[in-house]
């Protein structure tokens, strides 16, 4: 019988005195330090505690140190345990003889790790994080053999002194439509060694009408030699023409002083029609019916003038005087002519006169 895996990934991504992982796992730092400055070289031992505050179950974790990585919108996760850790996660161990945690009733015990940084790592700031697996039977699904993992993550920082290199860039704000809703897209780029937060705001302003709104860019974390692409989105007016700007202001980490400084602030415009493809074929149809109407016209008269005969204009006559002799209407006499104001005549001139208007 093959064992049914179910994962329930919860990303803890701000830092407090104590933190319940599950109904039983209580989870202690130690302090409030989530923030390391190590040389390279140099290697750091740091320890929490893990209580099972329950009265009746024996609860096993496993624990081990990943990376941190920024997902396609924006937002900084963990990479699994089973995959390939470069940096906290590889410079990060358990002092234990192996990574499996168990704990009965009641029990508290203190986990001692280290962080060693290696010769070669590059100065800048890291993101990583301490991943509790918590693997335990469900009740509701024996049938099966289904198992729950149950991951939390604490995040924590690491620093290596050295050159502070800020090279932050955003760029290519674009959109696209979806249905009811625009998506602004804007893409950012950390290229230094340093952590990024950025915050703004973006406005939008519809010309047609005068409407504006804004959207909000709460706090985002940029990690180092990172790239990624934010979107945002807003409802779209039946038609309108959108100049939206987007005012970011971006704040570097400082390590040595642990808090975010101002460093920049930039501006991205975009600016677009929004048309409905209902009122684009209406238009469409529009011109396409006036084009026919204008070439039916055209070949109209030209047969008109094909069948007629030819008329020679005598001495003070007028194009009404022809039109009158012949019983039709001046105007579409001058018309089928090409006449203009004032239709003034010079003697023996040629003046058509379609056979078809003429009396039987």
């Amino acid at each position: 019988m093959k064992t049914k895996i179910i994962t329930l990934l919860f990303l803890i991504s701000y830092f407090m005195p104590q933190t319940m992982f599950g109904a039983n796992l209580k989870f202690l730092p130690n302090g409030d330090n989530n923030k390391f400055i190590i040389e390279t070289g140099k290697t750091i031992s740091e320890e929490f505690q893990l209580i099972n505050t329950s009265n009746s179950k024996t609860e096993s974790v496993s624990i081990s140190f990943v990376d941190g990585f920024h997902t396609h919108d924006g937002f900084i996760a963990y990479k699994l345990p089973t995959e390939e850790q470069k940096n906290i996660g590889s410079w990060t161990s358990v002092d234990e003889n192996n990574n499996i945690i168990t704990l009965e009733t009641g029990e508290e015990k203190t986990i001692n790790y280290k962080i060693s940084i290696p010769n070669h790592a590059t100065p800048g700031s890291y993101i990583g994080g301490i991943s509790i697996l918590n693997v335990k039977k469900d009740q509701n699904l024996k049938q099966t053999g289904g198992v729950v993992n149950t991951r939390n993550v604490y995040k924590f920082i690491v620093t290596i002194p050295g050159e502070i290199i800020t090279d932050i860039n955003w760029s290519n704000f674009r959109h696209e439509h979806q249905n009811e809703h625009i998506n602004l897209i804007i893409d950012s780029e950390n290229k230094g060694n340093t952590i990024i937060k950025s915050e703004g705001k973006i406005l939008i302003k519809n010309k047609l009408n005068n409407q504006e709104e804004s959207i909000k860019i709460n706090s985002i974390n940029l990690i180092p030699n990172s790239k990624t692409s934010h979107n945002f989105n807003f409802k779209k007016d039946f038609i309108a023409n959108y100049e939206i700007t987007a005012n970011i202001k971006n704040y570097e980490y400082k390590a040595m002083e642990d808090e975010y400084e101002l460093i920049n602030e930039e501006s991205f415009n975009t600016s677009f029609y929004v048309i409905p493809w209902e009122l684009i074929t209406l238009i469409v149809l529009m011109i396409t019916l006036t084009i026919l109407t204008i070439v039916f016209i055209h070949i109209k008269n030209a047969l008109l003038r094909y069948n007629s005969i030819t008329y020679h204009a005598k001495h003070d006559q007028s194009i009404g005087d022809i039109a009158t002799e012949h019983n039709i209407n001046w105007k579409k006499l001058a018309k089928i002519n090409k006449l203009k104001a004032p239709y003034n005549l010079h003697p023996d001139q040629k003046i058509l006169i379609p056979k078809k208007w003429l009396k039987k």
